[in-house]
């Protein structure tokens, strides 16, 4: 990154974003490794599953391009849920990805949620109220012998080159580390629906009073100072550096 910002010349340039693109590969592969061995520490938290799927729409647009339309159906109910909300944006954005590419010739990608009042233990998950996140596609969909193979770690139906195979195993690992699970259903030709159940909570009553504090204080355009925490010298100096 600091030679892509100090360098000029394009081979350098280069040379600097096929090292990035390398990092940044591997970083994702090991993320996915501890995803699904589920030893990667989340910090859970309650999370609001239709503001994190609001949320979620321009990146989700930017992400899927014009190859498919992006459908958001929300529940009234807005359930709440226990998860750590960076990762399981992550897993809904595989989800997406991997809906995008099952529909070659284009399609319609349907993310929803849903308050299930009945959870099933019997595959993993905590039985009871669930809130629910489902993506589904129009596309090919997934041959029924397969579909017990899926969520197995680099697995895939994707030409080579195309994929890790560790897409949906780290979704599954993040719902399980969550207390959840995760459910698939597909009929060929007519598409998949991948749904991640996560056991229900009671929305925290101090939410709205915390959200309306930080926006009375985080103004657009205000001044102040960032403390660098850093007991590397030389690290410090590039961290404050504008």
């Amino acid at each position: 990154d600091m030679v892509q910002r100090r360098a000029s010349d394009e081979k350098t340039l280069r040379q600097a974003g096929f090292a990035i693109e390398a990092a940044n590969r591997a970083a994702r592969l090991t993320q996915q490794l501890l995803a699904f061995s589920r030893t990667q520490r989340l910090d859970l938290k309650p999370v609001n599953i239709n503001e994190l799927l609001s949320g979620m729409a321009d990146l989700l647009e930017r992400t899927i391009g014009a190859e498919a339309q992006i459908e958001m159906r929300l529940s009234p109910s807005a359930p709440w849920a226990q998860a750590d909300a960076n990762q399981l944006e992550l897993a809904v954005l595989n989800l997406a990805i991997n809906a995008r590419d099952a529909m070659p010739d284009g399609g319609v990608i349907t993310i929803s949620s849903s308050l299930e009042s009945e959870g099933d233990s019997n595959d993993g998950g905590a039985g009871g109220p669930s809130a629910v996140i489902s993506v589904h596609d129009t596309g090919t969909g997934i041959p029924a012998e397969l579909i017990e193979k899926v969520f197995d770690p680099f697995f895939t139906t994707k030409p080579v080159g195309k994929g890790t195979g560790l897409g949906l195993s780290q979704v599954y690992g993040i719902a399980r580390q969550s207390g959840g699970t995760v459910r698939l259903q597909s009929c060929v030709g007519e598409g998949s629906t991948v749904s991640i159940w996560l056991p229900l909570i009671v929305a925290p009553e101090d939410v709205g009073s915390e959200s309306a504090a930080v926006g009375e204080t985080m103004r657009p355009g205000t001044r102040g100072r960032v403390l660098v925490g850093e007991d590397d010298p030389g690290v410090r100096r590039i961290l404050v550096v504008c």
